[in-house]
Parts: C-alpha cells; sequence; structure tokens
C-alpha cells in the first residue's frame, strides 16, 4: 500500500443510538480534503463500517502516517476512542495521535490527564493545526510543533494550552472527501449522506455548545459555503445515486441580513439541475418563514427538526431561548401547514425541572405534534 501522511479515524461512539446507521463524519471529509489541496496524502476509516478493525489499524500502521487523527462526535470522551487509541499503540505505532471535535475542544484537559496515549487535542477547528503539525513532521522539525496554535498538550504533567487561531472561513470550502464510497462494500445503504451549507448558530442558548464554539474558536459565529459549492456537492451525490440527505447545519436558515436572498438562489439552482431528491433541515423556530418553506419544499425539503426546547415561558428564559411560546406554536402550524415532517426537539428533564412545567410542557406539545 502507498504511504499517507495522515489517517482519520472515527473509532466507533453509539453513533446508532439517534439513527439506525452512522452519518457520515464531514468533519473528516473536510479535513482530509483540505490537506489534500495542501498537498498531503490522507486516508478515512470508520470503525463502524470495518469488518474487523485490527486489520485496518495493522493497513493504516503500515502505511506509515505522520499522524493519526481520532475524531470525537459525543459531548464525552468515549471509553472506545481510549480503546482504539491503546490499541494503535501496542501495534507499534510511535508518530503522533491527535484528537478532536466539538466535544473534545471543551474538555481536552480530561482527554489529556486520563490518555496518555494521545500527543495532542486540536481545540476549535483543526484543519490549520493539523496542516502545520504535518509541515513540521516533513522537515524534522517537531520541538517547533508544541508552539502551533489551536494546540492543548501535556507538558512536564501540566496541561498547556496555545492561543485559537481563528483565521479558517468555510465560505471557499472545497467540497469534504468522500474516498471512502469506493473503499466500503454496501456503503450506500450503511451510511445517512449529509452536506454542510453552514457552520455556527446566533443563538445563545445556554444548553447548547454551538454558539459558544464558535463565538470562542471562530470569527464566525455563523457562515455559510458558496451556493455554487454546495449545489456541485449535491451534483456529486445524485450522481452517486444518492437521493436523500440531510443537511446538518445547526442552523439551516442562519444570519437573517440575506438569508431570503441566500435561499432564493439555492432553490433557483437545484430546481436548473432538475434533480429528483430529497432532504432534511434543522433550525430555530424563529427562522421559520413560510414562503422560503415552500419554495424548498418544491425542490426536495420533506423534513424539519425544530428546536423547540420548551413550551414554558420560565424555562424558555432560563436556558436563555431567546424565543416565545407563540414562535414555537406557529412554527409549528406553519410547517404542518404545507404538510412537511417534523421532528420536534424537547427538553423535557433538566437540572431545574418541575413537576408542573413538566404538565404544561405535554399539554402544550401533544396536539400540535
Amino acid at each position: 500500500m502507498n504511504s499517507i501522511d495522515i489517517a482519520l479515524i472515527q473509532p466507533k461512539q453509539n453513533e446508532n443510538a439517534t439513527f439506525d446507521k452512522p452519518i457520515e463524519n464531514l468533519g473528516m471529509g473536510f479535513l482530509s480534503s483540505f490537506l489534500k489541496n495542501e498537498g498531503f496524502k490522507t486516508d478515512i476509516v470508520y470503525e463502524e463500517l470495518e469488518k474487523d478493525l485490527d486489520v485496518a489499524l495493522d493497513q493504516i500502521i503500515s502505511r506509515k502516517p505522520l499522524v493519526i487523527g481520532l475524531a470525537v462526535i459525543t459531548y464525552y470522551y468515549h471509553i472506545n476512542i481510549k480503546q482504539v487509541a491503546k490499541k494503535i499503540r501496542r501495534k507499534g505505532y510511535n508518530g503522533y495521535i491527535v484528537v478532536g471535535g466539538h466535544g473534545a475542544s471543551f474538555f481536552a484537559d480530561t482527554i489529556l490527564e486520563n490518555d496518555h496515549n494521545i500527543d495532542f487535542v486540536a481545540v476549535g477547528l483543526a484543519e490549520l493545526p493539523l496542516k502545520e503539525i504535518l509541515v513540521l513532521c516533513k522537515k524534522g522539525r517537531h520541538s517547533e510543533i508544541f508552539n502551533i496554535d489551536s494546540l492543548a498538550y501535556r507538558k512536564n504533567n501540566t496541561i498547556k494550552h496555545n492561543p485559537i487561531n481563528k483565521s479558517l472561513s468555510i465560505k471557499k470550502t472545497p467540497m469534504p472527501d468522500r474516498c471512502y464510497l469506493k473503499k466500503y462494500d454496501d456503503v450506500y445503504e450503511k451510511m445517512i449522506f449529509a452536506i454542510s451549507a453552514s457552520r455556527g448558530c446566533f443563538g445563545k442558548c445556554k444548553f447548547c455548545s454551538i454558539g459558544n464554539f464558535y463565538r470562542i474558536y471562530s470569527n464566525q459565529i455563523w457562515e455559510h459555503r458558496d451556493i455554487n459549492m454546495i449545489i456541485d456537492e449535491v451534483v456529486f451525490l445524485y450522481n452517486q445515486n444518492i437521493r436523500n440527505f440531510i443537511f446538518v447545519d445547526d442552523e439551516f436558515f442562519g444570519n437573517k441580513d440575506n438569508t431570503e436572498l441566500r435561499i432564493d438562489e439555492l432553490c433557483s439552482k437545484l430546481k436548473e439541475k432538475n434533480m429528483n431528491i430529497s432532504f432534511a433541515i434543522s433550525c430555530r423556530v424563529d427562522s421559520i418563514n413560510k414562503n422560503m418553506l415552500l419554495k424548498l419544499k418544491k425542490v426536495g425539503l420533506n423534513h424539519i427538526f425544530l428546536g423547540v426546547e420548551f413550551f414554558t415561558k420560565e424555562e424558555l428564559q432560563l436556558y436563555n431561548k431567546q424565543t416565545t411560546i407563540i414562535d414555537s406554536v406557529q412554527a409549528i402550524k406553519t410547517i404542518k401547514s404545507i404538510g412537511l415532517s417534523l421532528q420536534c426537539g424537547f427538553i423535557m428533564f433538566h437540572p431545574y425541572t418541575s413537576l408542573i412545567n413538566i404538565k404544561k410542557n405535554l399539554e402544550m406539545s401533544m396536539p400540535l405534534t
């Protein structure tokens, strides 16, 4: 097998707890695409799709990667990530193991304190720090790696955090690498396919990490990709006989300043392609606009995940949702009136839950949903 510079691995982390099969990890795909454009050789591995992880790890290590990246998709350090890192070391790998992901960025100290097989945590967006690690590895300047921005690491039994590099923009981000389409048997039946049209969320909900992540680790709290790049990606999936996918954006509509113009452009260009597709989106209740939904429905929208959370004023204020009960009711009625499938996100139980509020939430939600 040809040598590679970096292998990106997603260990099993209860992916099937929410869906009946794993969703594409677009983070790994974007990282791989970015690094390939910078001249590095990459590979992507999904434990969930491997017949034998040990064989897969042996093959990866035989290709002598300078770095192995492990993706954290949970908001805790899943025990299986630690077990995979341990396996990699026991197989004789002595390169760098880097962990990254939304959750990992918030609990980097916990990871480094509890798993000494991990060398670095990429804090925030990982494209630039991974590129710099590979550049310095190629030059043999390993001591300088500890000066790279957006890395956390151990030094003299102390956890160190370097400054955060916030300069990366996703507006012109290339299509995520999907090398695994040719790698895994029956991948089309085993995976949920996805597209990321934007990153971030303008909300400031106290229960959610997304807004904090982009406020801390990026210059943009919400940023969308170029529409033409999104269309190219839809066409790519369509040409692979993939007709159903989800937009994994945390807030699909995003910045209200240009939302309608952007949705108009997206719908117009999808309509020009004349593709028989269906897709799902996620958004806040205060982003729902009937005219935009009708346009999206004509080009394939069939399902919405709606962040309702609570039907009590007290809880909406407690978690700084910045929406009202009326916003939620109107959003639900609008979606149902035009025949779209709807799934509402609720937080029925939290540390300050009361029986009165549980009753109110149930009484309001049952007839609406």
